[in-house]
């Protein structure tokens, strides 16, 4: 089957699979049913109508009808997410399965599960084939039986190790992080893995010395994390050591040239030492992977206006939303290409902007003291630098966004 394929049976919803497998429960009582009521039979010898009672039949395709109604309600979906429901189903198919070889051994008739309920054989008419189906019903049973019964055992404690992986967000961090103490305490837990995840709730709690010690006790794990390699880059970025987090960024590029917010945050702090040109590189390598993405597109923008080259810079800056987030940026180029042009008052006009949006935007209140200064207004130019000051002493570095 190739990926085209594998994609589209993804998006099958599961509620579909589910109406496809008591439809082939009914099938066979719903024909029956018909049979009864209808007077007609199939050809086939040895698939005889009147294997099962009327009511029987009724029964079994007004359960199935039900349940296909059901699987589409809140309560079924609020089921479905319970940690030890497929368990449950493994364990109920398991005991079905083992019920027939009970069953065949006292009747002398055998039912192969997964043919259909009208297939039999007899132990003395058919005994190689009786005792196949015999055998085949066993063994899928005992295999149901055994994962099933290990699922379930297993169901507490894969419960708390997904909240300590919270991949959808469900949960606080606070609860993420609890959850991943309590799931490394087990020393049959995957270390790595949690460890890492502990790191994550530990990052969003802004606890970055003790993330960036899981992190890289993650790494010692698997040294071929780009992930890992990348988020201990956001960790030591936070902390001001940004000539460490560009070698993050860069092993976490190698590991996974696809890593495009890797590029993204090591063109940003190359930017900001004045390597313009790698900048440029970093993100015009992700834009190949994303094209049109905003915080690539108004990055790459600012750093053309740096170089002064106006061109390409506004034709960047011109992709960015007046709505996204990083049109932030946008403006910053656009008080870049305005300073190039001894446009004071539009470098104010735009950085006033950008700190109207991003109120913390150190960067901005620094470059505007500035045009202040040239334009002689002391007292507004004083009144920034200060703010500027006190946005520097909070986050480590002047803007959180250049």
């Amino acid at each position: 089957m190739d990926q085209h394929s594998r994609e589209m049976f993804r998006d099958v919803p599961v509620q579909v699979w589910l109406l496809l497998l008591l439809a082939a429960i009914a099938a066979v009582p719903a024909r029956n049913v018909v049979a009864h009521l209808t007077g007609w039979g199939p050809s086939d010898a040895n698939e005889p109508a009147d294997t099962m009672g009327l009511g029987k039949g009724v029964a079994i395709v007004a359960a199935a009808l039900a349940l296909g109604i059901f699987i589409f309600t809140q309560a079924a979906a609020d089921m479905a997410r319970a940690p030890r429901f497929f368990p449950l189903i493994e364990l109920g198919l398991g005991g079905a399965a083992l019920w027939t070889v009970w069953k065949a051994y006292k009747g002398g008739n055998a039912e192969p599960l997964l043919r259909g309920v009208t297939w039999r054989f007899e132990r003395l008419g058919q005994p190689i084939r009786y005792w196949s189906s015999v055998g085949w019903n066993l063994l899928l049973g005992s295999v149901l039986v055994l994962v099933g019964g290990q699922q379930f055992l297993d169901a507490p404690k894969q419960v708390i190790q997904d909240r300590c992986r919270n991949d959808k967000d469900r949960w606080s961090a606070a609860e993420a992080l609890a959850a991943c103490n309590e799931a490394l305490a087990d020393g049959d837990a995957p270390r790595g893995d949690l460890i890492f995840s502990r790191g994550t709730a530990l990052y969003t709690l802004g606890r970055y010395d003790a993330a960036e010690a899981d992190y890289a006790a993650a790494l010692r794990s698997d040294p071929d994390s780009s992930a890992a390699h990348y988020n201990l880059g956001l960790v030591r970025e936070r902390r001001g050591r940004r000539e460490q987090a560009v070698a993050d960024y860069s092993a976490a590029i190698r590991l996974d040239p696809g890593n495009t917010d890797a590029h993204f945050n090591r063109g940003r702090i190359l930017m900001q030492a004045g390597r313009i040109d790698s900048a440029i590189a970093d993100f015009t390598a992700a834009l190949e992977r994303e094209p049109g993405r905003s915080d690539l597109l108004a990055g790459r923008g600012l750093a053309f206006a740096w170089k002064r080259d106006r061109t390409r810079a506004e034709r960047d800056l011109a992709g960015v939303a007046t709505s996204d987030p990083s049109y932030v940026i946008a403006l910053h180029g656009k008080a870049v290409l305005a300073l190039y042009r001894d446009d004071l008052d539009g470098v104010v006009r735009m950085l006033s902007a950008a700190i109207a949006r991003a109120p913390a935007d150190g960067w901005a209140y620094a470059m505007r003291a500035g045009a202040y200064r040239h334009l002689g207004e002391a007292d507004r130019e004083a009144a920034d630098r200060r703010a500027a000051e006190r946005l520097r002493a909070r986050h480590g570095r002047p803007g959180a966004k250049d």
